[in-house]
């Protein structure tokens, strides 16, 4: 058989730490990836069990709610006599 040199040793050394490091990638991709989704899944039972909506409002509609709000404080004003 034969013996392999320098070139070729640090070549399969070079291979194998790639393979090795996509293969570490991958796994830890995965671990992430469950802990991200356990993560929400306990925020939204914490907001859930708080009585909190879990779903996203949109920016328009909460735009719509500050304005009506703010309005509505405005004419509380108005009628109270306090201008």
């Amino acid at each position: 058989m034969a013996r392999l040199g320098i070139t070729d040793i640090l070549h399969r050394g070079v291979v194998y730490s790639l393979v090795g490091l996509s293969g570490y990638a991958v796994v830890m991709s995965v671990l992430i990836h469950r802990d991200t989704m356990k993560r929400g899944r306990e925020v939204i039972a914490e907001r859930e069990a708080l009585g909190l909506p879990t779903t996203m409002v949109k920016k328009e509609e909460r735009t719509e709610e500050v304005e009506k709000t703010l309005a509505e404080q405005a004419q509380a004003i108005f009628r109270r006599g306090n201008v």
